[in-house]
């Protein structure tokens, strides 16, 4: 029987189409492994051998996988960039440029009529004597910040990958502007004012809540995650990812985004209340994301329409994956 010279077979894939869907899953769940170990180990140079184990099952799953090989690729993006801009953070404020604290204490009181939010709530609802569910609820929604952005990357990963590169690059680009932030303009936070005495005291609740859960691991796992560097205040990078994820939540769900919104004022209303943030920070965390996230979708769409103009491979032009027979 005569063959078209035309014809193109798709070459045979390794798996059945069964197999090849359970090794994609496999995949993707080595590849949160691997995302987790880095995320919670942070120091390459306390164990290099975990570190190279990670990067090679990164590039083994870029290699691997025929289906999801740009995502791949782009979740090592992430991980690699949270773990520069948690080793580089630590190092913002050791450069000549001063330390803002009392010029940003007073851009602060200027903005609310001579009031500085976190001391006039702490006033109104703190009590040092005994810890009430408005400590206990805002400190663990500041400590969700931890969990909150991943595990929404996650979900894109696993579930949305198609959106997977908006997702990681306004993410990834919130955390690099907020880092050269950091490094131009390093700024304390309300409880470092009222230390130096600069603003009225403030109680720093968000430590007195983890003591009381328990000291030592408080102490640990706030050093690691938390407080690399106390003076890295501005932007509020807490904020500015969280209405980061307002605005990608926007392309799934309006009942999520909002979900999020809602999120977003507690985690703003808990951040001003512990003393660790300034409404200041707020407003520009939520500028940054704002900015970030306009010119990742102007460019991922941008992206996308060439993609979709590009004429189809025909002919002699084959696309990759087959072989003529």
């Amino acid at each position: 029987m005569d063959r078209d010279p035309n014809a193109v077979i798709q070459k045979p894939e390794r798996f059945g189409t069964r197999g090849a869907v359970v090794v994609e899953w496999i995949a993707k769940v080595a590849a949160l492994l691997a995302s987790l170990v880095l995320l919670f180990e942070r120091s390459p140079r306390r164990t290099p051998l975990i570190f190279l184990a990670v990067v090679l099952i990164f590039l083994f799953l870029i290699w691997f996988s025929r289906q999801n090989r740009r995502n791949y690729g782009m979740w090592a993006i992430y991980v690699v960039t949270l773990l520069v801009f948690s080793m580089l953070r630590p190092y913002a404020d050791e450069t000549s440029i001063p330390v803002h604290v009392a010029d940003l204490a007073q851009m602060e009181a200027l903005l609310f009529g001579g009031t500085i939010p976190s001391v006039w709530l702490q006033h109104h609802f703190f009590d040092p004597r005994e810890l009430g569910p408005l400590d206990w609820v805002t400190t663990h929604i500041h400590w969700s910040y931890f969990i909150m952005p991943h595990l929404m990357t996650i979900l894109v990963f696993l579930f949305k990958p198609k959106d997977f590169d908006r997702q990681v690059l306004t993410i990834i680009g919130i955390f690099v502007v907020g880092l050269a932030i950091y490094f131009v303009a390093p700024a304390a936070p309300p409880w470092y004012a009222a230390r130096v005495g600069e603003i009225p005291y403030l109680f720093r609740v968000m430590n007195d809540v983890g003591a009381e859960l328990n000291a030592q691991f408080y102490s640990t796992g706030y050093r690691a995650f938390g407080e690399s560097n106390a003076v890295a205040a501005l932007p509020s990078l807490h904020m500015a990812v969280t209405f980061g994820l307002v605005l990608l939540a926007r392309r799934y769900s309006n009942k999520l985004a909002l979900g999020l919104f809602v999120y977003s004022l507690l985690m703003g209303f808990s951040l001003v209340y512990l003393g660790e943030h300034y409404v200041v920070d707020l407003l520009l965390g939520m500028g940054v994301a704002w900015v970030v996230y306009t010119l990742v979708d102007s460019y991922v769409e941008a992206r996308e329409g060439r993609v979709q103009r590009a004429p189809p491979a025909t002919g002699d032009k084959l696309s990759p994956g087959y072989v003529a027979s």
